[in-house]
């Protein structure tokens, strides 16, 4: 059986932070070989890590990060380590990597091919729905792939639909059936993975940011488009209150210059070596766009307020706020246990790790066969 994968990110500058989803897509691939499935996996060459290119695929990409980003000094001599280093680096061959069509050409290959499945990892950026179009054009059954929730390493989730504020989840807890047993297993895998911590309960107020250039900011944040005007709001709001504001992982070495300026007493930046995971169980309550923090908070039952749109929108689990919802309202919500068991049993329910994708390969068989009954 053959399946088409497609990536749906995209990649301005070296080195990129593709790498570790192309290794994903390898990974996923190698699964599918187990199931019997034969991958091929669309994507652009600058989203393919050096190593699996040939050294004239290697300068070519290179060159055209060199183009389009002219003015950036740090980028060049990234660039030209990154050229360096390939010169000497062996190429890992893979097979069945198909990089960029035309929309003509994409769907005479797709049509060519006879895919019996495909699926779409990411799928939140513009050109995703070109190939969406091709794709259920000729009925290919299509699923879309993340990254997982709880936790996200190791674990991916599935949706029909799309992923995120795209996906099938949103606004759909109370119409999907859950029952008493998938509420009960959640709450025992949950609590291994995520365990509870003894320390009292505080007045602090946890901030999460995440990347500026996270399609989940970029595509589905209606207030918020830096995280210096999100800070700037709410150190105004929550002007009597402690605050602390954790950065994400990937810039916790750059933290301290670029957000140092905004701290002040009672609003200060995230210890650097403190995970934001760990400040979470004895919060008072947890604030973000729509970061995966925020879903975690959920986990220990914390009082989130959210100021974007996500894969939690409309299942009454968070204080979905806007740019008029009051400081009282923030700090008097209380969350509703019952809609979060809920919400996280219902997230479980479509998410798999990477290493078992029986759940996939199901669904996936299931959809194959509603094809054929057509």
């Amino acid at each position: 059986m053959k399946i088409l994968i497609v990536s749906c990110y995209q990649t301005d500058s070296l080195p990129n932070s593709f790498y570790s989803v192309f290794n994903e897509l390898i990974h996923m691939d190698k699964m599918f070989q187990k199931h019997n499935y034969i991958a091929y996996i669309l994507t652009d060459r600058k989203n393919v890590p050096m190593s699996y290119l040939n050294l004239k695929e290697r300068i070519k990409i290179i060159i055209e990060v060199f183009k389009n980003n002219s003015n950036s000094k740090m980028l060049k001599i990234r660039s030209f380590i990154q050229i360096i280093q390939s010169i000497f680096n062996k190429r890992i061959k893979i097979k069945r990597i198909i990089y960029s069509h035309s929309i003509k050409s994409l769907s005479n290959f797709i049509d060519k091919m006879k895919f019996e499945s495909a699926i779409i990892f990411g799928g939140a950026r513009d050109d995703s729905f070109v190939i969406n179009y091709e794709i259920s054009k000729l009925n290919i059954p299509l699923l879309y792939i993340e990254r997982g929730w709880l936790p996200q390493n190791n674990n991916l989730y599935f949706d029909i639909k799309g992923t995120n504020y795209n996906s099938s989840l949103v606004y759909s807890c109370q119409k999907n059936n859950i029952s008493r047993k998938e509420i009960c297993n959640a709450q025992k895998y949950l609590s291994t993975v995520y365990p509870k911590n003894k320390e009292p309960k505080s007045e602090i107020i946890i901030i999460a940011l995440q990347m500026e250039s996270d399609t989940t900011i970029r595509y589905f944040s209606p207030f918020f488009r830096n995280n210096r005007s999100f800070l700037k709001f709410l150190s105004v709001l929550l002007n009597n209150k402690e605050v602390i504001f954790c950065p994400h992982p990937f810039e916790r070495k750059i933290a301290q210059k670029k957000y140092k300026d905004l701290e002040r007493n009672n609003f200060s930046l995230c210890p650097k070596n403190t995970k934001t995971i760990s400040l979470i169980p004895n919060a008072k309550a947890v604030i973000g766009i729509n970061s995966t923090v925020l879903v975690e908070a959920l986990v220990y039952k914390k009082n989130v307020i959210a100021y974007g749109k996500g894969i939690f929108t409309g299942n009454n689990v968070m204080l979905e706020a806007n740019l008029n919802t009051t400081e009282e309202e923030i700090l008097s919500y209380s969350c509703n246990h019952e809609s979060i068991d809920l919400f996280l049993a219902q997230l479980l329910r479509v998410q798999f790790n990477k290493n078992d994708i029986s759940k996939l390969i199901e669904t996936l068989s299931v959809m194959n066969g509603d094809r054929n009954k057509q």
